[in-house]
């Protein structure tokens, strides 16, 4: 899923460097004036500013890795303003507007496709994952693929140590167990999926979405029964002793570090799931994403993906990443492929809102 390509990269980095109106290089090389034989589109740029949402309060870790990739972009195109602006409510307004946008790429809005999810939730209005209104530009800096969510317990929970025994206590106790996750997350997806493999339905449990830092200390104070956080979280959690992991919504573990050690042990699908196509069924993995107005011309696409892709030569902005995160880096996508995951993301979406209604 992630491609190697230094060279390539390289070569692509210097190029919208000098199309963002940058002379020089990162590495302070003399620019070459001659115009690259694969550049087709020499007349295109970033425009002289441009607006920057970001659905989700100040501090929090979308808010920290969109400011890096802002930060890369203005490195990458000194002529260019860019003004963030993060949302004062759930980022609906903010969705209309990237909607309503004109096509010169202007207004950008950096978020995960899990967001998809407050549409059909009905809290936003919009569809990032409508084609006549919004295109995924390129990957935005976010979780490593395929990083998952961790179901945790209470560290005292003793009706249930694991994710057979849980799918039988509700069986045995339909519409009480507690279920939490940070809205505006795809974890509510990854923890619908589960449920609906095993035959749990929308009237089998009960679910308290609520702020990542709420559904935090429910679990740990047994106030909810299971919730779902991200690795590096329920990591930190799990070292603490207070709750225990019985689920992590990945298929494989190559991508474990050594800030993930206390996850290490903690079920993935494929234990629960052998068949490796099934298994992959059952989790979300899609990647941070930047979207743009579906107003912009495909060459200008092309342009902004190469442009930002970019963001994977820079060391200082990339070893920054890291620190937010034990999986938290920037993959490159084409234009395709991270449309694909869009719209992948919107199926999975849609069907387990609509089954869990």
């Amino acid at each position: 899923m992630k491609k190697v390509l230094a060279v390539l990269l390289a070569l692509v980095f210097v190029f919208g460097m000098a199309a963002c109106g940058n002379t020089t290089p990162a590495n302070n090389t003399p620019a070459n004036n001659t115009t690259p034989a694969n550049n087709t589109t020499p007349e295109l740029s970033f425009p002289k500013n441009v607006t920057v949402y970001i659905p989700q309060a100040v501090n929090t870790m979308v808010d920290q890795t969109s400011r890096i990739m802002v930060d890369y972009l203005k490195k990458a195109c000194p002529n260019t303003k860019f003004e963030i602006e993060n949302a004062d409510g759930n980022g609906n307004d903010q969705a209309k507007k990237v909607a309503e946008a004109p096509g010169d790429g202007s207004v950008l809005l950096m978020i995960g496709p899990g967001t998809i999810t407050s549409f059909y939730t009905g809290e936003w209005d919009y569809n990032l994952a409508d084609t006549e209104k919004y295109v995924a530009l390129a990957g935005n800096v976010g979780q490593e693929q395929p990083s998952g969510g961790v179901f945790l317990i209470n560290a005292n929970e003793t009706r249930f140590n694991d994710i057979p025994s849980m799918v039988q206590w509700i069986k045995d106790n339909p519409g009480k167990l507690r279920c939490s996750w940070g809205t505006g997350t795809p974890h509510e997806i990854r923890l619908k999926l589960i449920l609906d493999y095993y035959g749990i339905k929308s009237s089998d449990v009960v679910f308290h979405p609520s702020s990542t830092n709420d559904v935090r200390t429910w679990i740990q104070g047994g106030n909810t029964d299971v919730a779902v956080m991200t690795e590096a979280t329920a990591a930190q959690d799990i070292k603490g002793g207070k709750v225990k992991g019985i689920l992590n919504s990945v298929c494989n573990r190559n991508l474990y570090t050594p800030d993930l050690e206390p996850i290490k042990d903690v079920p993935i699908v494929t234990d629960l799931v052998p068949d490796l196509a099934q298994a992959e069924k059952l989790i979300c993995a899609w990647p941070m994403t930047i979207y743009g107005s579906a107003k912009m011309s495909p060459e200008l696409v092309e342009f902004y993906n190469k442009t930002i892709n970019g963001f994977v030569n820079d060391k200082e902005l990339m070893d920054l990443a890291h620190t937010k995160g034990a999986t938290t880096t920037f993959q490159v996508f084409s234009v395709k492929e991270i449309n694909d995951y869009n719209q992948l993301a919107n199926r999975q979406i849609k069907e387990m809102i609509e089954r869990f209604k």
